[in-house]
This record gives C-alpha cells, sequence and structure tokens, in this order.
C-alpha cells in the first residue's frame, strides 16, 4: 500500500490526548485526494440513493466476520445520520476512503505501543478494523453520549470530508472537556486529522446545510465481531438482545477494545 497520509511522531499522540482530550494534526490528507473523496461521497449521500440506508443497525450490532458492507441510517429525536460500513475482507467501494482510514488505524496502534498490523489479520480477540463513513444531512444530529463507560482513554480518530463554512453553515461535532464545550468543526481544517478520547462525552449539534449536503466523515474503527459460524436466527436474537439492553441503559459485556488505555 502506497503512503498517502502524513503524520509525523505518533508517539506524542495518546501523550496529547491523555492531557487535552483531542489532538488535530493538519496536512495530513493531500487536498486533491481529499477532493476526490469529497466528490464521491457527497454523491453517495445524496436524495437521490436515500433508498440505500434502509438498515436502522447505525451501531453495527451483532457484526459477524465475513459481513458485506452495508448501509444505514436513523431518523429520531435523538439522532439523524446515514452511515456506510466497509470492512476490510470486502471489495471497497472507495479505496482510496479505506486506505487512508487503514493507514491511519496503523498510526493508532503504533501510537498505542501495539503491532502495526494489530486487528488487520484474524486473531482470537475477534478484533477487527473497518472504515466507517458518517453523513449528518441537513438537520442531522447526534445526542451526547459517551462511547463506553470506562473511565480509561478510548483512542479514537476521524478525518473530515466536508468542512463547516463550505458545506454547512451551523452544527457539528462537539467535545465537552471538564464540562467546557469544545466545538470542534470551528477547528478542523481540510486536510486535517483528529485523536480524540472517545469516552469524553461529544455529539453532533443540529447541521444547517442550505446545500443540503451536510457534514460527512471518515471514521477508521475498531469492534468485536461475532464468529461466521453462528445461525441468521443467532444473530437476530442477538440484535434484539442488545437493542433492548442499550434501550434500559445497561452496557455490553465487550465494551472498548484494544483502543482502549
Amino acid at each position: 500500500m502506497n503512503q498517502i497520509i502524513n503524520i509525523k511522531k505518533p508517539d506524542q499522540i495518546l501523550e496529547v490526548v491523555r492531557k487535552e482530550g483531542f489532538m488535530i494534526i493538519d496536512d495530513v490528507i493531500n487536498l486533491k485526494l481529499l477532493s476526490e473523496l469529497q466528490n464521491f461521497w457527497i454523491e453517495f449521500f445524496s436524495k437521490k440513493n436515500i433508498k440505500a440506508f434502509n438498515s436502522r443497525n447505525i451501531y453495527g450490532n451483532s457484526q459477524m466476520l465475513g459481513d458485506v458492507n452495508f448501509n444505514s441510517s436513523r431518523k429520531e429525536k435523538s439522532v439523524l445520520l446515514l452511515r456506510n460500513r466497509q470492512y476490510l475482507w470486502n471489495t471497497p467501494i472507495h479505496k482510496p476512503t479505506v486506505e487512508i482510514a487503514n493507514q491511519i488505524n496503523k498510526y493508532r496502534n503504533l501510537t498505542l505501543g501495539l503491532p502495526e498490523d494489530e486487528a488487520f489479520t484474524y486473531s482470537e480477540s475477534r478484533q477487527s478494523n473497518f472504515t466507517q463513513v458518517n453523513c449528518y444531512p441537513d438537520q442531522g444530529h447526534m445526542f451526547e453520549h459517551r462511547d463506553t463507560k470506562s473511565d480509561k482513554v478510548l483512542l479514537s480518530c476521524m478525518f473530515n470530508i466536508t468542512f463547516k463554512g463550505s458545506h454547512f453553515e451551523e452544527g457539528g461535532l462537539f467535545l465537552r472537556i471538564d464540562e467546557k464545550k469544545i466545538n470542534i468543526d470551528d477547528l478542523i481544517k481540510p486536510g486535517s486529522v483528529m485523536f480524540y478520547n472517545g469516552n469524553l462525552k461529544h455529539g453532533v449539534d443540529q447541521i444547517s446545510s442550505k446545500a443540503e449536503i451536510g457534514r460527512i466523515a471518515g471514521y477508521p474503527m475498531r469492534q468485536f465481531f461475532l464468529n461466521s459460524d453462528y445461525p441468521n436466527y443467532f444473530k437476530f436474537l442477538n440484535q434484539a438482545h442488545i437493542s433492548i439492553r442499550r434501550r434500559l441503559g445497561i452496557s455490553s459485556k465487550a465494551q472498548g477494545n484494544s483502543s482502549l488505555v
């Protein structure tokens, strides 16, 4: 894989995130490449393709090794978003996006003191890296939350594909640090990558986008997966079980992953 992103001194990232809550690194993604990402994903999430997002499973409940790439969406009081997931074992729908996410995941591994290929190969941990792209369209939003209930740092990362001031006018991602609200989309520049503690409270304020493009961002992800030999009815029952636990505020037994330090 050709090196297409530029991150210097990954060993400093975790130290800064522990202290400040997040770290934005500028000039990581080439702007010509970023323009290619914008052209693809703005079209992909356009209104004419809305029927492709018929799954409501935005949280990836009961993901299995070998699952196909899939789209999902939710439109509720607490959340309005469109989401695409691309798994390592499938042909990517947009190879440059996946390459960027994979390389950022490798930098995250180095930052955490893990082997560079952690969660890129099958292991007993059943963890896998994958690429997720979120779109918060006009009026899109996400409730304030923490990604796990652990007090440890969950080293998460993301890169914007669209930007406040160019593609949407109001709203955007925020972090809450020591009760102070940090509006991240006011700070992110084209080509930047952000590492942050996913266990800090965060969310997305309602997006206003006159161009009806919204906030689109890529997330290099890592989560647990079920083994592929489970029957489909077990997957359905497990999804229902997780959904009920989520509604009751009961956390999953397997929260976090090797990004939790």
